[in-house]
């Protein structure tokens, strides 16, 4: 149900900030439960110019996206402008994380039926990678403003308020009391009972880090923002398929990740290789016979001897990943001293950087893969000089350029310890008794999987669990 004003809703035992995949996820689930929540939405129903300006940022470190530009503040958030590609969290994945693959997956069904997708497993392709279906099988239909806007809209358990911004979380010692908001230039103080932050990955930081700063011992020593994490993706490398691939594969492009036992036996950071055959023209193929040639001069001869008349070969194969980062405190997000938004909280700072063990991965992966299409006869696998060398600086312009995915992990990672991670493994927040959080940004490591079905899975956990709470 749409409300215009706080007055028009008695408290409810749930108020989440945040109406994009999470929230709304979330609202669903407590909804089964016959429990009403009130979902704050800082936005409006349609995207609007001026309402996405209180998302303007600094960014330092690697080249990223204007932090305007990269989320989105209207209903529906970020899956307003969403790919729609869908993937699960591995086993792997949750090693570092507080709770079982088993209590994790068993929303997996749940949430693919949220996003109108069916996942199909893995099929076996190398030694030590898997074959991922293909973009058909893999892809959501489901814009969450458009899906679900009849069904809040019609809800007498979920609750939606528009144009409103969280200022301000409230507390009396160990216990969120109310929270500030801003609503038409106007604050105002509204009581709750649980409150549940889902504002995305950048904004659950920037919440709770502004809400420290104005508080006494409230979140005292908590790591708010750190750990910080992206899905980079890069062209990486590229092959030149052999006959039988070309034959296999039909000039198609295919996508592969590497198998859980790969990951475990050489304790490389997860990631995906898309693999796509191009027609080459005669300077392509060139520079890639040269960089052969010239980094390993015995495999690049046996290479043109493989292709016995290279000047007949029709495709070259471009590689591109999306890759695992490892959390780090220096990848972050912090708050201006000197720029504020029109509601004066400080806005985002986000520092964005690659280090040597992300580089050192991606080339640990090629590698396996190039010994893998040996092996199989598929060809030869090469690899930019950037990755392999770390005096080489990391370009950003031209196909080797690296960009992010505008998959916004970390900064308020689970764990069971507060000095190194912001809430439990039920997603609370440490020392705090009724405040939750949900979204990426509870990620203790991204995988390389897309975030937002494993972002519907936790919220789909966390629903669970709050509706034992009352």
């Amino acid at each position: 149900m749409y409300i215009k004003d706080f007055t028009d809703i008695e408290t409810p035992d749930f108020t989440i900030i945040g109406s994009g995949p999470a929230g709304i996820s979330l609202a669903l689930k407590l909804e089964s439960y016959g429990k009403k929540s009130l979902i704050i939405e800082a936005g409006d129903l349609e995207f609007n110019e001026n309402s996405q300006k209180y998302y303007k940022g600094q960014t330092i470190g690697q080249k990223y996206y204007d932090l305007s530009i990269t989320r989105l503040r209207q209903f529906g958030g970020t899956s307003n402008h969403w790919g729609g590609s869908c993937w699960h969290l591995n086993s792997h994945d949750l090693n570092q994380w507080p709770i079982k693959f088993s209590e994790f997956d068993q929303y997996s069904q749940e949430a693919e039926k949220i996003l109108n997708v069916k996942l199909s497993n893995p099929q076996n392709f190398l030694n030590n990678f898997s074959l991922i279906p293909g973009e058909m099988e893999t892809n959501s239909d489901v814009n969450f403003s458009v899906k679900y806007e009849n069904k809040l809209k019609n809800s007498n358990l979920m609750h939606i308020i528009f144009n409103t911004q969280l200022i301000k979380i409230n507390n009396n010692n160990d216990t969120v009391d109310s929270i500030t908001v801003s609503k038409n230039g106007k604050k105002k103080e509204i009581h709750v009972k649980n409150l549940i932050l889902a504002a995305g990955g950048i904004e659950n930081s920037r919440i709770l880090l502004w809400t420290r700063e104005q508080s006494t011992n409230f979140l005292k020593d908590l790591p708010i923002g750190k750990k910080w994490m992206e899905h980079p993706k890069l062209y990486p490398g590229y092959f030149i398929p052999s006959e039988k691939y070309i034959k296999k594969f039909n000039n198609n492009y295919i996508t592969i990740e590497p198998k859980t036992s790969m990951l475990e036996n050489y304790r490389t950071y997860n990631l995906s290789f898309r693999l796509n055959l191009i027609e080459n023209d005669k300077k392509n193929l060139k520079e890639i016979l040269r960089d052969f040639l010239c980094v390993a001069p015995n495999i690049g001869q046996n290479l043109l001897d493989t292709f016995y008349d290279y000047k007949t070969l029709n495709c070259v194969g471009l590689i591109f990943a999306i890759t695992e980062q490892n959390p780090n405190n220096e990848n972050q997000v912090t708050l201006s001293k000197k720029n504020f938004d029109e509601n004066g909280v400080p806005r985002a700072i986000l520092t964005w950087k690659l280090d040597d063990k992300w580089r050192s991965s991606v080339y640990k992966n090629l590698n396996i893969l190039g010994e893998d299409f040996i092996k199989s006869d598929y060809g030869r696998v090469g690899i930019h000089k950037f990755i392999y060398d770390s005096s080489v600086d990391i370009p950003e312009v031209d196909m080797t350029f690296i960009q992010g995915n505008h998959h916004h992990m970390g900064g308020t990672p689970m764990g069971l310890d507060p000095k190194n991670s912001v809430c439990n493994e039920n997603l609370k927040v440490h020392n705090v008794k009724n405040l939750f959080l949900s979204g990426s940004s509870v990620f203790p490591t991204g995988g390389w999987a897309f975030p937002t079905i494993n972002i519907v899975k936790l919220s789909l956990r966390l629903g669970e669990f709050l509706n034992k709470l009352n």
